[in-house]
């Protein structure tokens, strides 16, 4: 595992990201995941502008959003050039969880597409393959637009779900999911104050807030 070139086709240029080689893939045992986003330690502030969540954030050797633009053409090409090899996959998602307890999980979509800023980078296809890390029959992550607290792209205007829960996310009436949201404190537990994934305490009783999550393609 570490920072790796990446080729954005559509783009002619290659941008810099960290490549996770340790995560077994049912994909192909050849491919490593791409981060798009990481959170181990709260040393950078998620709570950004709309600009800022588009262009991208933070260090790929640390904590970072690889920013929405840069989501929407990863999902819309089928072929990743990574390194000197390249791998022609669909777009697959894998979402990693530790809490403070040690305690891990995960889900993989086996499709995850992101429209273009014009649409305001919604998840234009979602669909679960699996993983330990949902309650049967619950979607914490769907199609929705991206908000930002400058930007409120959700279902009503007088709710700013990026302005309430500081952050940016696909939201859905701000519930469900915010894996961009404040790092918890020590002790903190699993809620919509900070990094939240619906229903944590079906995998961890104590339901206690998150050390690490990650966002892979």
């Amino acid at each position: 595992s570490g920072v790796f070139p990446v080729w954005l086709l559509s783009r002619y240029r290659i941008i810099y990201v960290y490549c996770d080689m340790d995560v077994v893939s049912n994909i192909s045992s050849k491919r490593g995941w791409i981060t798009i986003q990481r959170r181990l330690n709260g040393e950078i502030n998620f709570y950004r502008n709309w600009k800022s969540y588009a262009n991208g954030f933070g260090n790929p050797n640390g904590e970072y959003w690889v920013g929405l633009e840069n989501i929407h053409l990863l999902t819309y090409q089928d072929v990743a050039f990574f390194y000197f090899n390249y791998y022609d996959t669909p777009p697959h998602l894998r979402l990693d969880f530790e809490d403070n307890d040690g305690v891990t999980a995960y889900v993989h979509y086996k499709t995850f597409i992101v429209s273009n800023e014009e649409n305001n980078y919604a998840i234009e296809s979602i669909l679960l393959s699996g993983g330990n890390a949902l309650t049967k029959g619950a979607l914490p992550l769907e199609k929705d637009d991206f908000s930002t607290f400058d930007r409120n792209n959700g279902p009503f205007d007088i709710l700013n779900c990026g302005e309430k829960l500081h952050s940016g996310w696909w939201f859905y009436v701000c519930g469900d999911s915010n894996l961009n949201g404040p790092y918890p404190k020590q002790g903190d537990k699993n809620s919509q104050s900070n990094i939240y994934w619906f229903r944590w305490e079906t995998i961890n009783p104590n339901n206690t807030a998150f050390k690490k999550v990650s966002m892979k393609l």
